[in-house]
C-alpha cells in the first residue's frame, strides 16, 4: 500500500500517491506516442504500397 501521508525521501515533497500518479501519467504519454508513431508508419506503408513487407 502507498503511504500517502509521508513525504518521500528525496525531498521533492510529493507523497507516495502523487509520485505514483505522475509516473503513471508519464507511462501513458509514452505508450500513446508509441501507438501514434506505429499508426503513422502503417499509413506511410499503405500510401507507398509497402504493406506486404511490414
Amino acid at each position: 500500500m502507498l503511504e500517502t501521508d509521508k513525504l518521500d525521501d528525496n525531498g521533492t515533497g510529493l507523497t507516495a500517491r502523487q509520485r505514483h500518479r505522475s509516473q503513471t501519467s508519464t507511462e501513458i504519454e509514452t505508450e500513446t506516442t508509441t501507438a501514434n508513431s506505429n499508426v503513422e508508419t502503417m499509413i506511410y506503408g499503405i500510401r507507398s504500397g509497402k504493406v506486404g513487407e511490414m
